[in-house]
């Protein structure tokens, strides 16, 4: 069910606030950011639980002595939830990289890459046009040659799903081997995917110009 009403002022909040659908709950804070998400079972329980955590990071926000171990994870929790804007992700991450150890490090740089892939996926529309998507799909090829890969199963996916049309347009083979590869990984077991990667092996042949597979599992002509 879609509705829409005249004058609404925010008509995509659900959205911009990491919504996919309802049933959605998420805490906000005076400026409209993020406190919480909630996930898992919805009782009422789980729903005091969740605003409780929203509490508690609302209060470590408000402080101005912090441990390094407290803004490590406020860092953390910022990066998850999206409240540190683009171009103030790397400043951020300078900041609080100072006493922390070299695991502490790493979880912290995996947790930028993520926000920064989302980020990017983020700025996909409705409205966005093929060139749009290649152009987005070239963006996000390049910040997996930076190290930059999601460690979420579901946003990794996105990101092939995006870069696979990319090489197709502009004949990147390395890039659609990379992607067909994990693709492959994430969607193991999954009878629905032959098709998929029938399709998709085939353009990967036609891009090293080898000729196409036959056999049951080939792409069909056309195709």
């Amino acid at each position: 069910m879609t509705s829409h009403l005249d004058g609404e002022p925010y008509p995509d909040l659900l959205s911009q606030k990491g919504g996919r659908g309802f049933p959605y709950l998420a805490f906000l804070d005076e400026h409209g950011d993020l406190l919480a998400t909630h996930s898992g079972e919805r009782t009422v329980e789980n729903f005091r639980a969740t605003l409780a955590q929203a509490r508690e990071f609302h209060a470590l926000l408000a402080r101005s002595d912090l441990t390094i171990e407290e803004r490590y994870q406020v860092f953390l929790r910022e990066c998850a939830l999206g409240r540190i804007a683009p171009q103030d992700v790397q400043t951020e991450l300078a900041a609080v990289a100072t006493g922390l150890t070299d695991e502490q490090s790493a979880i912290a740089r995996q947790a930028v890459a993520d926000l920064e892939v989302k980020q990017v996926l983020g700025t996909l529309t409705a409205r966005s046009t093929p060139e749009d998507r290649i152009e987005l799909g070239a963006r996000l090829w390049g910040m997996h040659g930076e190290g930059k890969i999601p460690s979420d199963a579901r946003q990794r996916q996105a990101v092939w799903g995006m870069i696979l049309p990319y090489a197709e347009a502009r004949g990147d083979v390395a890039a659609m081997e990379t992607a067909l590869a994990d693709m492959r990984i994430l969607l193991e077991g999954n009878p629905r995917a032959a098709p998929y990667f029938a399709e998709w092996e085939a353009k990967l042949d036609a891009l090293r110009g080898t000729p196409p597979a036959v056999g049951p599992n080939a792409a069909p002509p056309g195709g």
